[in-house]
């Protein structure tokens, strides 16, 4: 007589732990799935220093090649000046390799301030994901702290 009275206390504690199993389950997931991001944002800062750092060099390169333009300029006025008829066409075939140089310099640096840009965008992104997956892993072990409480007082 006393074994068909806890059965159905029986029952309703397996119902009750089974949800709290479950979301025990959900926090794993979701602290594995917190993980991951984190790891993906620090790839992401990487990139952005390495990015960082290609630009510098592209500024750099862009200053030696105004330099190198600024000289170019100056020696093709001296030799207009002499009137050195080749010196002056070697000094305009030099400025215009410069130029184009630079070109193609500002161009590089062009793009990869957009790969910059694309980066701290996905780094956003990568950072606002990770928050959303910390709120869900703490709602979750809320819900499964209730429902541990909830089976405790069932019983």
């Amino acid at each position: 007589m006393l074994q068909s009275k806890n059965i159905p206390a029986i029952a309703l504690g397996l119902m009750l732990v089974g949800p709290a199993a479950a979301n025990a389950q959900d926090v794993k997931a979701g602290a594995a799935q917190v993980k991951a991001d984190a790891k993906e944002v620090r790839a992401d800062r990487k990139e952005i220093a390495a990015d960082k750092k290609e630009i510098a060099a592209d500024r750099k390169e862009i200053a030696k090649d105004k330099k190198e333009i600024r000289e170019d300029k100056k020696d093709l006025r001296d030799a207009v000046k002499a009137g050195d008829k080749e010196g002056a066409k070697a000094a305009r075939d030099e400025l215009k390799a410069d130029r184009k140089e630079l070109q193609k310099d500002r161009k590089e640096l062009q793009k990869d301030r957009k790969e910059l840009r694309e980066d701290k965008k996905e780094l956003r992104t990568d950072k606002k994901d990770m928050r959303e997956d910390k709120k869900d892993m703490r709602r979750d072990a809320k819900d499964a702290a209730k429902d541990r409480k909830d089976a405790k007082a069932a019983k």
